[in-house]
């Protein structure tokens, strides 16, 4: 199985599951919902588009994410840029 077999299966089996998917070559036809980063990119980059997924999600009230001991700690900080 690939990286783009794998994220469909996520998504398929977890929907509510946040996804990113690195490569670097051209952007893949992605499952819908999937965040693309190009490699090579920055860790500043990295921590924006897992804020924005987990911010997604919480906004969602995600079922799965709230099932997810992981997902359920905060790591989001309002008071922090």
């Amino acid at each position: 199985m690939n990286g783009i077999g794998l994220a469909q299966a996520i998504r398929e089996r977890w929907p509510g599951v946040g996804l990113v998917f690195t490569s670097g070559q051209l952007r893949p036809a992605l499952p819908t919902g999937v965040a693309f980063l190009a490699k090579l990119y920055l860790l500043d980059t990295v921590i924006t588009v897992i804020r924005q997924i987990a911010m997604q999600q919480m906004l969602r009230g995600c079922t799965e994410c709230r099932a997810n001991p992981i997902m359920r700690r905060s790591f989001i900080r309002p008071d922090r840029p």
